[in-house]
């Protein structure tokens, strides 16, 4: 099974893979990609299979926990709080 996140956040789409550690988890992996939301169907559809792509299993199950480093610094914040603030996620 492949796994991706996508976020709203106002006029942007933010997406990343995710993946099944080894202990079972899954947790977000790249890539963390952003987008227009106002990007036509094409274009977001092939980001997303390209995102999927990048889902595995049996990736080596985190020491630490700041998976999500990538994705604030592409949203401009530097917190889970900060970025869900006007969110929507699937």
């Amino acid at each position: 099974m492949k796994c991706a996140t996508v976020y709203k956040k106002e006029s942007l789409l933010f997406i990343h893979s995710d993946s099944q550690t080894t202990q079972g988890v899954w947790i977000a992996t790249p890539p963390f990609l952003e987008l227009d939301a106002t990007a036509d169907a094409a274009t977001i559809g092939r980001t997303t299979l390209d995102v999927l792509d990048g889902s595995m299993r049996s990736v080596p199950h985190p020491t630490e926990w700041n998976l999500l480093e990538p994705l604030f610094e592409l949203a401009g914040v530097n917190s889970w709080s900060k970025f869900t603030q006007g969110t929507d996620c699937c």
